[in-house]
Parts: C-alpha cells; sequence; structure tokens
C-alpha cells in the first residue's frame, strides 16, 4: 500500500512540474511577442520576430540599414555589398585600383584582382614572367609561375633535360633526379646498377632488393635450404621455420616444453604460465598465499 501511495506522489509531482514549465513557456512566448519592436515581423509558425527587409538587430532593435554610395542591398535583406569594382572598407566602398595587366575578380576578399595570365603580382603590380625554354605556364599564386615540361628538370632556374644513364628512362616527376632504373637494376649515384640476384631467389617487387623463395632463408648475400627437423614447419612467409605448439626453439632443434604442476602452455604455444591462483617461483608454479 506505501509502494502506491509513493507512485502516487511521484506522478503528482511530475504532473505539476510539467504544468508549471508549460505556463512559464506560453509566459515567456507572450513576452517575446510583447516585446517586439518597429520595423520587424513574426516569424511563420513561431513565436519569435524577425527585423524586416532593410533593417538588422543592433541593440535589441531593428535599425535602419544606411548603404553607403557604391553598395547594395543584400537579398536577405540584413546587411549591404559593394557593387563590382569596389571592395568594403570599413562603412564604406572604395574603389578597386586596378592593376596594369590584371583583371577583377568576383572575390569580396584580398586584392580583388588577379594578374593575367603570363604575369604574376609583385608588390600591388603584375610583373612578365620570365618563361625559360623548355617550361610551361603554371597558374599559382606562389612560386614563380611556370614548371618545366615532361622530361626537363629545373635546375637554377632553367629546365635541363637530365643525362639519363645506361638502362634508365625519363620518370617525368616534379622531384628526384628525373630518371629510374630499370627493373633489374638499382640506383646509384649516376648510374643503374644491376641487382645480383642468387640462385634460389627472386626480384622483390620494390625493385630494389631479392627475397629467397619458399623453403629458403637468406645468409649472407645468398638463398639456403631451410631443412625442417622433427616438430617444426615452415613459417607464413616461407623464409624461416618455427617450432609446433608444446615445444620450443634450441638451436636448430625443437624440444618439448617440460610444464610443471599447475602450470598450462601460454597462446604462442612455445611456453607456459602457471595456473590461476599460483605464481612462477624457481620454474615451478607455487599457490600464492595472498590468492583467494
Amino acid at each position: 500500500m506505501n509502494i502506491y501511495q509513493n507512485k502516487k506522489t511521484l506522478l503528482y509531482l511530475v504532473i505539476s512540474i510539467t504544468c508549471l514549465l508549460l505556463a512559464n513557456n506560453s509566459y515567456s512566448q507572450f513576452e517575446e511577442i510583447h516585446t517586439q519592436p518597429d520595423n520587424s515581423h513574426k516569424r511563420a509558425y513561431s513565436n519569435r520576430w524577425k527585423c524586416n527587409h532593410g533593417f538588422k538587430m543592433v541593440n535589441g532593435k531593428c535599425s535602419n540599414i544606411i548603404i553607403p554610395q557604391n553598395a547594395y542591398l543584400k537579398s536577405y535583406g540584413n546587411d549591404w555589398e559593394c557593387r563590382r569594382g569596389f571592395k568594403k572598407n570599413n562603412e564604406l566602398c572604395t574603389q578597386i585600383n586596378i592593376p596594369t595587366n590584371a583583371y577583377l575578380t568576383e572575390s569580396q576578399y584580398g586584392n580583388g584582382w588577379k594578374c593575367i595570365r603570363g604575369f604574376k603580382e609583385n608588390q600591388m603590380q603584375c610583373i612578365k614572367i620570365d618563361l625559360p625554354e623548355n617550361a610551361l605556364l603554371f597558374d599559382s599564386s606562389y612560386g614563380l609561375g611556370w614548371e618545366c615540361a615532361q622530361g626537363y628538370k629545373k635546375i637554377r632556374g632553367k629546365c635541363i633535360e637530365p643525362t639519363i644513364p645506361k638502362n634508365g628512362y625519363a620518370s617525368y616527376t616534379k622531384y628526384g633526379k628525373g630518371w629510374a632504373c630499370y627493373r633489374g637494376y638499382k640506383e646509384g649515384k649516376n648510374s643503374c646498377n644491376k641487382i645480383q640476384i642468387p640462385v634460389d631467389a627472386f626480384l622483390a617487387t620494390n625493385n630494389e632488393n631479392w627475397l629467397c623463395r619458399r623453403g629458403y632463408g637468406r645468409k649472407n648475400d645468398l638463398c639456403k635450404k631451410i631443412i625442417l627437423t622433427q616438430n617444426s614447419y615452415l613459417s607464413d612467409s616461407g623464409n624461416s621455420w618455427k617450432c609446433e605448439r608444446g615445444f620450443k626453439k634450441s638451436d636448430d632443434k625443437c624440444l618439448a616444453i617440460n610444464i610443471p604442476v599447475n602450470a598450462h602452455i601460454s597462446r604462442s604455444g612455445n611456453t607456459w604460465n602457471c595456473n590461476s591462483g599460483f605464481e612462477q617461483q624457481k620454474g615451478l608454479c607455487n599457490k600464492n598465499n595472498t590468492h583467494k
């Protein structure tokens, strides 16, 4: 019976609080409408208000937007924008001074102009780009304004055709030497050196080294056949060997793991751990007195 009365009391409190909140919300909404300033209108489907077209919020009131010369009211009606050829400077629209060999841009930020192709900005002027032989114009606000054509490298402000060594080819990249070595050759200082691949090996995909084929392991510069002993197997790479579960490596053999009482083989399978409640001491698993 007491439980029922407690539930009933709790329900009454929830209903009372909800009614208070609703009443308070209605009062707030009324205040929003009641304090609506001049030159504003009520928003659709809301008790809030908004300044009329051509007015903007200033200190809780709707003030008339003063549009300076060479400006126009934005489509939303809450601010103004300078017309083409002018840019905003505090509360005025100042004319954009376009240097020779430049044109107006649509951006309201920055200079308001951009140099025509073949020229670059320098101290608010457009200067002609000095294009070296075997170079192409490159549209960028930074840098020289040009890049070397394919097959040429930028060296001391010029586009030079790189000297490609024997067994090499033009790489057509911006960075590096401008050439690369054919497969089977490794890049030297100014040469492509043949990669010496031993017996039972093959060239790696990166063209930088060689790998032993499966069943062989690398030893110095040779590939030696892997001799599997009892209770061993090839690793996933195929270039080394592992011991089966319950055995551990000892030189070139796999020896059985001696598991003491109250111990079990670990997850790796090549060692052991003490059971819960026991701790390792001198190769044995003794009961942990602190364990309950």
